[in-house]
C-alpha cells in the first residue's frame, strides 16, 4: 500500500467515523437503569449524516491537493 492509498483509506475512515458519530452529537449520556417504562422503552432512530467537519477535512484536502498555498 503506497503512501496515497493510506492517505485515502485515512480520510473516507475519518468521514466513515464522522458520519457515525454525528447521531450522537450533543446527546446527554444518562443512566436510565432505574427507571421503569411503561411498556417498551423507546430506542431512538440513528441515522449518520454528513457534517461540517467532514466537508472542511474534503475542502482542505482539495486545496492541498492543488498545490496552491500562497
Amino acid at each position: 500500500m503506497n503512501f496515497w492509498d493510506r492517505f485515502e483509506s485515512c480520510i473516507i475512515s475519518g468521514a466513515i467515523g464522522d458520519a457515525w458519530g454525528s447521531s450522537y452529537e450533543n446527546e446527554v449520556k444518562t443512566d436510565d437503569s432505574q427507571i421503569y417504562y411503561l411498556g417498551e422503552k423507546k430506542i431512538r432512530s440513528r441515522r449518520w449524516y454528513i457534517t461540517d467537519d467532514t466537508q472542511m477535512t474534503m475542502a482542505t484536502c482539495e486545496v492541498l491537493s492543488e498545490g496552491n498555498y500562497s
